[in-house]
């Protein structure tokens, strides 16, 4: 009909399924016999641009929670908000992205002062390594905040690395577990037991390549590290890993297999 399909149409065609999901859920959940009552993220989850990406008002959005959210629950009412969406700078309805759902749970949290947060999953948590590639990867039961940031950001797809960062600030411990199984979750938290084991997991992170910046004239010349990774920034990648030799006459990072040849040529420009 419009002939075309920005950005901003995009996210309001989506938050209709999130929102009639949640609506569908709702209505579900008083035939239950449940109090529960439907309260639309945009209400309680704000989010500003910053660096050309979205990200919480935390101050309005714990305003908007406790205005809302808590006398809701102070009633024992079951209170069920859609996840991925949120409101945007001018009001518009935004998305979140990959983990959206998580995340917008994470704020809401926060905004809470929350004992815990729980997400649930089709997978019984956190594991030592992905099952499809290691059949015997076994269940971790706890996990620092930080590891698990690792492992979200290597890889374990089970969660999104930002999901933790709301939860930081109020040390608010974090569950994994199954949706459909009565099994022990995933315990993210800061106050974690040393194990068994003294490597957590294993993650690999495929199709990734590596760039190396490499020659004499590099030795004991300062700012070369400097001008490549500002020349990366300014064409739009992220740098995954770094190294250096230590006679300075090589440098070498990673970046997704994808964006090498994009890369390579802002190196040269």
């Amino acid at each position: 009909v419009l002939r075309e399909f920005t950005q901003r149409a995009h996210d309001s065609l989506a938050a209709r399924g999130e929102r009639l999901i949640a609506t569908i859920f709702t209505a579900f959940a008083r035939q239950q016999g449940l109090d529960a009552v439907y309260l639309d993220t945009t209400e309680v989850v704000f989010a500003d641009r910053k660096n050309g990406s979205l990200w919480p008002d935390f101050a309005k959005c714990e305003r908007a929670t406790r205005k809302l959210v808590s006398p809701l629950l102070d009633a024992n009412r079951v209170v069920i908000i859609p996840g991925y969406i949120g409101s945007g700078p001018d009001g518009e309805v935004v998305t979140l992205g990959r983990g959206g759902s998580d995340f917008v749970a994470a704020i809401v949290a926060r905004s809470l002062n929350a004992r815990a947060l729980t997400l649930f999953k089709e997978v019984d948590g956190l594991m030592t390594a992905d099952p499809k590639s290691v059949p015997n990867a076994r269940l971790l039961t706890e996990l620092h905040y930080r590891e698990a940031t690792e492992l979200a950001y290597y890889g374990a797809r089970v969660l999104h690395p930002r999901t933790i960062i709301p939860l930081l600030e109020k040390q608010i411990p974090l569950f994994v577990r199954n949706s459909f199984k009565d099994t022990p979750a995933t315990r993210i938290a800061s106050n974690v037991k040393p194990g068994s084991y003294p490597v957590r997991a294993l993650t690999a992170v495929r199709q990734q390549a590596l760039i190396a910046i490499e020659g004499s004239g590099m030795i004991g010349v300062p700012g070369i590290a400097g001008r490549a990774f500002t020349a990366l920034s300014d064409a739009g990648h992220s740098v995954s890993m770094i190294s250096q030799a230590s006679s300075e006459a090589s440098i070498c990072f990673v970046v997704p297999e994808t964006e090498a040849e994009h890369a390579r040529r802002a190196l040269d420009q």
